[in-house]
């Protein structure tokens, strides 16, 4: 991409976060050609799901209790959030192969 020529904008649906995570990296995409823009899309997609997961794992634990309605905990499982940090982490590692970052100017 020559200097002069404008980056494209984030695509609307994307969070906050997500949104935030494009314009961060979308300067270091070596060729932000619409395979790479997807890449990219997918990645700050699975950034953002991630940094929630995080978020509530962070305020929450890694452990969920189940409670019986008199408060007796019946069950003990690993909370779903941990899940879905590990997925979205697979798929950011995937699509981050795909995209060829160049160094910071």
């Amino acid at each position: 991409m020559k200097p002069t020529e404008a980056l494209p904008d984030p695509p609307a649906h994307l969070g906050e976060i997500a949104a935030a995570k494009w314009r961060e990296l979308i300067p270091l995409v070596d060729r932000p050609a619409p395979p790479a823009l997807t890449l990219l899309e997918i990645y700050a997609t699975n950034y953002q799901r991630w940094y929630e997961a995080q978020g509530w794992l962070d305020e929450h634990g890694d452990v969920l209790e189940l409670l019986s309605d008199k408060g007796v905990v019946i069950k003990v499982m690993p909370a779903p959030k941990l899940d879905v940090a590990a997925r979205a982490e697979r798929a950011m590692a995937e699509a981050i192969k795909g995209l060829r970052l160049r160094a910071p100017r």
